[in-house]
């Protein structure tokens, strides 16, 4: 369980479950379109990730966040925020979120 005020990280097609009983599942990257390391690019570019969250009660809901500090990088689910702190690079990156209570 992922409690309030935590990090963590996820990869393509795992859940958690928060401290409110919701799961949270990364379903897949959509896009990355980022700069490669060591590169000199233009544009810096950023990456998507789908996310699927289905409260303890109600229905399940689809949405992605981007890298920062493209927008959105975070999305309010119910009483707590999720953010999208950083994304690894490839095919399946980890993403790295935090979870916050917000009221």
């Amino acid at each position: 369980m992922i409690e309030d005020g935590q990090s963590f990280s996820m990869g393509p097609a795992e859940s958690v479950t928060l401290a409110d009983h919701s799961q949270l599942r990364y379903v897949r990257l959509v896009a990355d379109s980022r700069c490669p390391p060591d590169v000199q690019c233009i544009r810096a570019g950023d990456a998507e990730i789908a996310l699927q969250w289905t409260p303890a009660t109600g229905a399940t809901q689809d949405f992605s966040l981007k890298t920062p500090p493209e927008q959105p990088h975070s999305r309010d689910l119910d009483r707590r925020r999720l953010t999208l702190l950083s994304l690894d690079r490839g095919d399946a990156p980890q993403a790295q979120l935090r979870i916050d209570r917000i009221n």
